[in-house]
């Protein structure tokens, strides 16, 4: 086998640590694990809640907007892996 460069290390380090974390939750689906990988933040959730609302969100509306948006990404996801 050969030697890893940093990057190699340390995207393999990230790969175990994430099949750690699915072995630990064994009910965890594949749409579970994707929408707790989705990246958020590019949608601006308190902006765009605060927007939608007219008001500060409450910490529990933000919470059910940023998991709607992840589950729309999930999904996704697993319609694209189909497609192929």
């Amino acid at each position: 086998m050969k030697n890893m460069t940093p990057e190699e290390s340390k995207m393999f380090a990230e790969f175990v640590r994430s099949e750690m974390s699915l072995n630990m939750h064994p009910g965890m689906s594949l749409r579970d694990w994707f929408a707790g990988r989705a990246d958020v933040a590019i949608y601006e959730p308190l902006q765009t809640l605060k927007g939608k609302l007219s008001r500060q969100p409450t910490i529990d509306e933000l919470a059910t907007y940023v998991a709607e948006i992840r589950t729309i990404e999930a999904d996704a996801m697993l319609a694209a892996r189909e497609a192929k």
